[in-house]
């Protein structure tokens, strides 16, 4: 977040806001939204089929739209009231592929500049290690939180047999004790219920 607002504030006008976006599926899912001001909020959800992120996505490039409402071939995640006119959005790239979009918009309609263009590259360039180590802390609390539900598993199972197996030895257990006490057994038969009683 603290890397989209900075950029954000770089790109300067036209831009109102920065979204980074995960390819999710047929969806793609806003990771971080920054705006300037009182900009409307970008939604959390956009499209991807028909949409500039999916343009951007396949072409593996940059890419603008100057007027959305110029452009009714392109799915926008915006309402219809037009909040945001123009968007310039570049992917983000994770291992060499293609996993997300850096994208700016703006409530006018915009001719976004080279420098701009560099910008957002540049951005997303520095968001992409960001989100992979995001998504590696995210794994491995997975992993933590499946191994710890797994010793949880294993206490509560070692306590059930511990508690299940001393029921029905404990008598055994007495018996071998009373038994071993008693001179009437002889000396193998004492050497067997030493043996019973060591193994219970």
């Amino acid at each position: 977040e603290a890397v989209c607002r900075r950029t954000l504030a770089i790109i300067g006008a036209p831009a109102g806001a920065l979204a980074v976006l995960e390819l999710q599926g047929v969806r793609l899912k806003a990771r971080v939204r920054v705006e300037i001001d009182q900009q409307p909020p970008l939604p959390e959800e956009w499209p991807l089929n028909g949409s500039l992120g999916d343009v951007v996505l396949h072409k593996d490039q940059t890419a603008y739209v100057d007027d959305l409402q110029r452009r009714p071939d392109l799915s926008a995640p915006f309402d219809g009231a037009g909040q945001y006119r123009s968007a310039l959005a570049t992917p983000i790239r994770l291992s060499g592929q293609a996993a997300g979009v850096l994208v700016v918009c703006s409530p006018a309609p915009t001719h976004w500049t080279q420098e701009q263009f560099r910008l957002v590259e540049w951005a997303a360039a520095q968001v992409a290690p960001l989100l992979d180590s995001l998504r590696w802390q995210e794994a491995l609390q997975k992993r933590a939180d499946a191994i710890e539900s797994a010793n949880q598993a294993k206490d509560q199972f070692l306590a059930m047999l511990s508690h299940e197996l001393r029921t029905p030895l404990t008598p055994v257990l007495a018996a071998a004790g009373a038994l071993e006490g008693d001179s009437r057994l002889p000396d193998d038969g004492q050497e067997e219920i030493a043996m019973i009683r060591r193994n219970v």
